[in-house]
């Protein structure tokens, strides 16, 4: 669905969503999710696999999905999953900070960067946490 407006208010600010829309950063979140669930359960996984049974979940449900994968209870109460969570977004900034940069999409970069050339505010509206969209932003060098 693309909806164009129609009225005689300048523009003032674009909001773009981030991955999808700026980025693809699906396979470094796979990476990563794997590296810990690997770890933790002993569970291993396809790229194919991830996108067909994983994609739709945040972090919290992919590591349910993964205890439930290796037959294994998880038990919430006891901070596991919080820590999983926790070293996921560690092991996705080594990524990050080790070249492991996002793909961005075909001509995501260039629109920002032609925006930011007017005086128009930017801004990122996103599931993703602002700590991920910063250092892939800072990944991809805009």
């Amino acid at each position: 669905f693309f909806f164009v407006a129609t009225t005689k208010m300048p523009l003032k600010a674009v909001i773009f969503d981030f991955d999808g829309v700026v980025v693809d950063s699906e396979h470094l979140h796979f990476e990563a999710i794997l590296e810990v669930a690997k770890k933790a359960v002993g569970v291993d996984f396809d790229f194919d696999y991830y996108m067909k049974h994983f994609i739709q979940f945040d972090d919290r449900d992919c590591f349910r999905e993964a205890y439930r994968m290796a037959k294994r209870e998880l038990d919430e109460s006891n901070g596991v999953l919080e820590a999983l969570c926790a070293e996921k977004q560690t092991v996705l900034e080594r990524l990050l900070q080790t070249g492991h940069a996002p793909e961005d999409l075909p001509g995501s970069v260039d629109l920002i960067k032609a925006i930011a050339s007017h005086p128009l505010l930017l801004a990122i509206g996103s599931g993703a946490t602002q700590r991920d969209i910063e250092l892939m932003l800072t990944a991809l060098k805009i």
